[in-house]
């Protein structure tokens, strides 16, 4: 047996395959032979079945190619590998949330805005916590990005530019002083709200909007919250299209 094993895989994600010949090294030196695989992904099922299950891993042994593939479910965390032989563990299988392990209440601390989400502070919005599905919070995700986002609730501080139209909160006193002594009829002081937010934030707000809009087209999710979950994606796009 290879030094530990260690296989990462994320909720909801891509399998992971094992060749026949990373497989066989899961087990001590010669106490595999390749010409009966299915016997020995049967004692390995039967040591270690119990853990995938915990992280509702699912498994697939594809004969013709001799490969072993681990799909992920709906769980996240940490589950050990046994060997058949003697039971010593050599390695781990860690399943991560799609959206890292951070909160995505980090990611809207990031900007400076007024108002706090309607999802509880140490709730972690739209990954599935170990029990439920993808997009259960969705609508609850999509409204705190929706919140975030509006222009009012975003908490950018004012600032003064000249422009050649009356447009924002005009600064009549400095135009009175400024610039229609001088016949600069058209040159107005007005304080504007900047409303760019940094570009890592966007980033992330478009990436979780994005795996927002794929989850919400399964057949699964049921109707009155695909419609809502349309309506608030479609929102925040505009949103993040203007920043």
């Amino acid at each position: 047996m290879k030094g530990k094993v260690k296989i990462t895989l994320t909720e909801f994600g891509d399998e992971k395959t094992i060749p026949l010949e990373e497989f066989k090294d899961w087990f001590p030196s010669g106490r595999f032979d390749k010409r009966y695989p299915d016997e020995y992904l049967r004692k390995w099922l039967k040591i270690n079945n119990t853990y995938l299950d915990k992280l509702n891993i699912t498994y697939r042994w594809d004969e013709e190619k001799k490969s072993l593939s681990l799909i992920p479910g709906n769980k996240i965390g940490l589950v050990p590998l046994k060997n058949p032989y003697g039971r010593n563990v050599y390695g781990s299988i860690e399943v991560k949330p799609r959206l890292g392990w951070i909160n995505l209440y980090e990611i809207f601390d990031l900007i400076d805005w007024k108002y706090q989400p309607t999802f509880l502070k140490n709730e972690e919005p739209i990954l599935s916590n170990g029990v439920f599905p993808k997009w259960i919070k969705a609508i609850d995700t999509l409204e705190a990005i929706n919140q975030a986002l509006n222009l009012y609730m975003k908490g950018m501080n004012n600032k003064q530019v000249i422009i050649n139209e009356p447009k924002g909160i005009i600064n009549w006193y400095d135009y009175s002083i400024k610039s229609l002594p001088y016949g600069k009829y058209n040159e107005f002081y007005s304080f504007i709200t900047d409303y760019s937010i940094d570009l890592e934030v966007h980033r992330q707000f478009k990436g979780i909007v994005s795996l927002i809009h794929g989850d919400i087209f399964h057949s699964k999710v049921p109707l009155k919250i695909k419609n809502k979950a349309k309506e608030l994606v479609t929102k925040a796009e505009k949103k993040l299209e203007k920043t």
